[in-house]
């Protein structure tokens, strides 16, 4: 007679105690007349569908039926709906709002083992983190990679003179090198970070949010980098998101600041797409940010028990995942046993070697401030303010009280 593995056995007993857990977690919320479903918000650019597959999985399982919605504004809206009852039981969002949401109490912190965060990528663990709590179920690592047309660009660009060369050649062709959102800070901040600017000093595991960094080091030399762009043309004031990714589908621009979740899109072009790493400016780094999506469980909610089970045992594991990730990419898988089985992708490589230069954006409440002050910087560029005196009066609006 087949005898079966010791370790077999102990996947069948374990797999089988999960199962009974959860079907006891469902006959306890019948019980106490909980609500028949468990409602899950996502962020409209996240992978609803994939997630809807997730869901239906689970419901399949168990008989409970999962909703999974992307509502405008989740995230003004969730404080307000989870306080009084209305919110979802599971938000997945990016990691910055979790400082603000914990002292507001509408998100429950997660019991990781330390077995358990062993097996995420730890920037993720350290991005979920706050006040020495673990406050959400890392997902997907995201962080701002350039993206060429092979028509037009043969190498990748290593550093800014690259793309000063490329310039000259395109122009000849009517075509514009690079461009990239101009207002929003993800794309700019970085441009100042390369001369040494940073969010908040972290120590002892703690951000210090006393004083900002904006202008640290020679941050003035990033801003006045960019001024210089606005003037030889290269920035155009106002151009959106939408504007810039349309002039690169219609070739009549070559490069590209992309994030992980439009890989999908820049693949279905008709027109070779490579993907690379920020170039260096003058030497130095381009440091973009660090975002990282995670499943957050609301703290009002009377399921948080079945939260957790669907987090743990359906959406963080690799077939959760891989439905995620074949909807909407999710760049660096933040649960390393996935991350393994998809590391040898090269878009994923490009985007795993950007985490190298990257900082995280800090979780703090105080980050709202910061992404606000540097909006009125990034607004005033073309005054005739001075660089260190729009940084200073940016640091300042961050440090009040």
């Amino acid at each position: 007679m087949f005898a079966v593995p010791s370790k077999v056995k102990e996947n069948v007993l374990v797999s089988l105690y999960r199962v009974l857990c959860c079907f006891a977690l469902l006959l306890s919320c019948s019980l106490h007349a909980a609500p028949e479903k468990l409602l899950i918000w996502i962020e409209p650019s996240q992978a609803r569908q994939g997630l809807e597959k997730v869901a239906a999985r689970f419901s399949e399982t168990f008989g409970m039926a999962v909703e999974v919605e992307a509502p405008p504004i989740a995230a003004s809206k969730y404080p307000l709906f989870a306080a009084n009852g209305n919110g979802p039981d599971i938000i997945i969002w990016s990691h910055d709002k979790i400082g603000t949401w914990a002292r507001q109490g509408v998100i429950a912190p997660v019991p990781l083992s330390a077995k358990q965060q062993a097996q995420f990528v730890p920037l993720a663990v350290q991005a979920m983190t706050f006040s020495n709590q673990v406050y959400a179920y890392p997902l997907a690592i995201e962080v701002l990679s350039l993206a060429y047309n092979k028509n037009w660009v043969s190498q990748a660009p290593k550093t800014w003179r690259d793309i000063e060369q490329l310039q000259v050649k395109l122009a000849a062709e009517q075509v514009q090198s690079i461009r990239w959102h101009d207002t929003d800070s993800h794309y700019q901040f970085p441009f100042l970070a390369a001369f040494g600017a940073y969010s908040f000093a972290r120590h002892h595991n703690q951000y210090d949010t006393s004083h900002s960094g904006i202008e640290a080091g020679n941050a003035h030399q990033g801003l006045d980098f960019l001024r210089d762009l606005y003037q030889s043309g290269w920035l155009v004031q106002g151009f959106g998101q939408h504007t810039i990714y349309n002039d690169f589908q219609q070739q009549r621009q070559a490069m590209i600041l992309v994030n992980p979740t439009q890989w999908r899109q820049l693949q279905q072009l008709d027109f070779p797409v490579g993907l690379t790493t920020l170039p260096e400016i003058y030497g130095r780094p381009i440091r973009p940010w660090i975002t990282v999506y995670a499943a957050m469980i609301n703290r009002y909610s009377e399921q948080q028990d079945v939260a957790q089970y669907f987090i743990e045992q359906f959406l963080l594991t690799e077939p959760g995942l891989h439905a995620l990730n074949s909807d909407v990419p999710l760049g660096v898988p933040a649960f390393i046993p996935y991350l393994n089985h998809i590391a040898s992708h090269p878009w994923v490589q490009v985007s795993f070697n950007s985490l190298k230069h990257a900082d995280l954006l800090p979780n703090v409440p105080k980050v709202g401030r910061l992404l606000a002050a540097l909006t009125g910087v990034w607004q005033n560029l073309h005054s005739e303010v001075p660089s260190k005196e729009l940084l200073k009066y940016a640091d300042k609006m961050v440090e009040m009280p």
